[in-house]
């Protein structure tokens, strides 16, 4: 009882500071809207702009740090057992990881949702807007998933994975639309980010939602994919690495 207490009021807790990070990152925009004197930044109106970083927090900011239980489990060797059980380490962790979102999500979405549309107004979302961001998002949660679990796994090699986790989360908050919008970023630093699979984590979910378009859709999807194949091929290897090394260590 008192664990499930300290639980909901730490996710109370996480939810009040993500509605205070949008609401300053929305006055932010609006003095620079004003100060610039425009109406749109690349097609993007102000009200598009802060939906865009109010969805990318919502869901961004709740997904739980998965390298953290995996480097704990490599330290106390829970490990071992959880790798000898007949289902699947990476199963087990994705089906946790899938059930927190599951359960988090929509209630960080809709109040974040409300704080936004009490700031800027409603905004039109598509029905193929809203179904597209759905796929991107669930795919940008895998890709993330594999990139923490990747970093968790070095915990067989490193005594602190910490510094990985610290580098990986501030290039995901520079590049992954958790503050400003690639949009904003100029040509060639936004060329380069969009290969990268930060913007397409979360952000990329929020831009469909904002402002659909098939070929966009198609590009991320694309993009994802690719990344997805690439982490996952890596974390196969990764983890039979991490399973060798336990079996030479008597584990």
């Amino acid at each position: 009882m008192r664990n499930e207490r300290t639980y909901l009021l730490d996710f109370l807790g996480l939810n009040v500071v993500i509605l205070v990070r949008i609401w300053i990152i929305a006055q932010v925009f609006r003095a620079a809207f004003r100060s610039a004197s425009v109406e749109t930044i690349d097609g993007l109106s102000l009200s598009n702009v802060i939906w865009m970083v109010g969805i990318t927090q919502a869901v961004g900011a709740l997904i739980g740090n998965v390298e953290l239980r995996v480097s704990e489990e490599v330290q106390d060797g829970s490990i071992a057992y959880l790798l000898a059980r007949p289902i699947s380490y990476v199963g087990y962790h994705y089906a946790r990881f899938l059930g927190n979102a599951a359960a988090l999500l929509p209630i960080s979405i809709l109040s974040s949702s409300l704080v936004v549309w009490l700031l800027v107004g409603p905004i039109q979302i598509s029905m193929h807007g809203a179904l597209a961001a759905l796929l991107v998002m669930a795919g940008g949660a895998t890709l993330h998933f594999v990139i923490c679990l990747l970093i968790g796994l070095l915990a067989f090699w490193f005594e602190d994975i910490s510094a990985f986790g610290w580098i990986y989360q501030k290039l995901w908050i520079l590049f992954g639309g958790m503050v400003l919008p690639l949009d904003i970023f100029p040509q060639q630093i936004r060329w380069v980010a969009e290969l990268s699979p930060f913007p397409h984590l979360f952000h990329a979910a929020a831009r469909l939602c904002v402002s659909f378009s098939t070929p966009r859709f198609m590009q991320i999807l694309a993009v994802q994919a690719i990344w997805l194949i690439l982490t996952g091929s890596a974390l196969f290897l990764l983890q039979r690495r991490a399973a060798s090394r336990l079996v030479l260590n008597g584990g």
